[in-house]
């Protein structure tokens, strides 16, 4: 289980989050925003440095930018054997390699920000929070096409055959879902406002908003009721090891819940950096 930080880099857990240690060799970047993963390796995606990669469990880590003409990286996304890495700033865009991070190529895909990417059968998605598009990919994001969005797009979730789009107008439904690959969009309405983090396993959601507020759903966003959570940690990312669902927070790191997310308590212990934006299992 991995913890990736604001400015105090990778923390790592052999314990199921019991316990954590940093796990930072060879990582020159410590503001850490995405995860990805293979059978190999694990990705991770720096503000400012780049795409970082292991293949040892995260006990070493190894920079891997030829060719990332930006290194301001906001999403990771690994697909069959290409890995995307979406980035920020004024030159955002999409970026992809064949070879594990060796070398990388930039799609025309063109945004200022590129903060959410997805898979889900043979299309590639992104978004971003200042378009009211999603963009959608047939070939592996050589070309790209715009889909009409439901708003500023700020995460992704495909399970299955549904995509889950998210967004950060707090006058608008903020959660929609799409079941033909993004074509049409359904607002899952009411919802919660705000959404900064999304975790789908089958009928059972978990939406965390901004304000620190949690809310769960078991019938797949028709009802949501509010979870014990600590209030005022803006709520981050979500993980899942199948028993487990961990949530990292902007303020007081990382809960765990066992009884799928209904309830949630801290797993802290070796983790001194209040600010977890991303987790990974791998």
């Amino acid at each position: 289980l991995y913890a990736g930080t604001f400015s105090d880099g990778i923390f790592r857990s052999t314990d199921n989050g019991t316990t954590w240690l940093r796990s930072n060799s060879g990582l020159t970047c410590d503001t850490v925003l995405a995860f990805a993963s293979d059978s190999t390796y694990l990705f991770a995606g720096t503000f400012g440095g780049g795409v970082f990669r292991s293949s040892n469990n995260g006990t070493s880590w190894t920079q891997v930018n030829n060719g990332l003409s930006n290194q301001s990286i906001l999403s990771l996304l690994s697909n069959g054997t290409n890995l995307f890495a979406g980035t920020a700033d004024d030159t955002g865009t999409v970026f992809r390699s064949t070879n594990d991070g060796e070398n990388w190529s930039q799609t025309p895909l063109s945004l200022q920000h590129v903060n959410a990417l997805a898979a889900m059968g043979p299309y590639l998605f992104a978004g971003s929070g200042d378009e009211s598009l999603v963009f959608r990919s047939s070939d592996g994001g050589a070309s790209w096409t715009s889909r009409s969005g439901p708003g500023t797009t700020t995460l992704f979730d495909a399970v299955g055959p549904t995509l889950y789009v998210g967004e950060d107008d707090p006058a608008a439904p903020s959660l929609y879902r799409s079941d033909d690959s993004g074509a049409s969009w359904h607002s899952m309405s009411p919802s919660p406002k705000i959404i900064s983090a999304f975790f789908a396993n089958g009928e059972n959601l978990l939406a965390g908003t901004q304000a620190g507020q949690l809310f769960h759903s078991t019938d797949s966003g028709e009802v949501w009721t509010q979870a014990s959570f600590s209030k005022g940690s803006t709520i981050d990312a979500f993980v899942s090891d199948g028993v487990r669902i961990f949530a990292g927070t902007s303020a007081n790191g990382v809960f765990v819940s066992t009884d799928s997310g209904a309830t949630w308590s801290p797993a802290n212990k070796g983790i001194d950096s209040e600010y977890v934006w991303t987790l990974a299992i791998h």
